[in-house]
């Protein structure tokens, strides 16, 4: 099961730019990316011309086959540090980033299923699943600790009720 999650920006005229991604888009994979590797304005842009994407990485990269490298190899590494995009890597049509004339004019479809990550005035927001754009905060590396301390929680907890049966 993927969680999927929306990736945009607002420009400094109002209008918003958004792309999907598929793969890994809960604040401890896609969020931390983000906030460490992508905050330079230009390397978001570029982000964002790929648009729709599989999987987030920490470089944009270049062109490389939508199939996964086999493991153990360095070409498998490399295939992980680069993003993987629908168009750029498989051919796909019909997967550029949207734009919106301003933030409340995105479809709450866009967000309300999805994590959305939101780049505005040169930091990082987001918005959860469910949650509407009123109840978007601040992405900071506080958030990223205490949701990956909560996730360890989780997991510990299911582990330990496993144990019971």
């Amino acid at each position: 099961m993927s969680t999927n999650s929306k990736i945009a920006k607002q420009s400094d005229n109002g209008s918003v730019k958004v792309i999907s991604c598929h793969w890994d888009g809960y604040l401890t994979n896609n969020g931390d990316i983000l906030l460490k590797h992508y905050q330079d304005e230009a390397k978001i842009d570029a982000l964002l011309r790929l648009g729709d994407i599989s999987f987030l990485a920490p470089e944009i990269g270049v062109k490389h086959s939508f199939d996964q490298p086999p493991y153990g190899t360095p070409e498998h590494d490399d295939y992980y540090n680069m993003v993987l995009a629908y168009g750029r890597d498989r051919g796909e049509t019909g997967v550029a980033a949207r734009t919106y004339d301003g933030l409340y004019q995105i479809p709450k479809s866009i967000y309300r299923f999805d994590y959305f990550y939101l780049r505005i005035g040169g930091k990082w927001y987001y918005v959860r699943p469910g949650q509407d754009l009123a109840q978007m905060t601040e992405l900071t590396p506080e958030v990223i600790a205490a949701e990956a301390e909560a996730e360890q929680k989780r997991e510990a907890a299911f582990k330990a009720s496993l144990g019971r049966r």
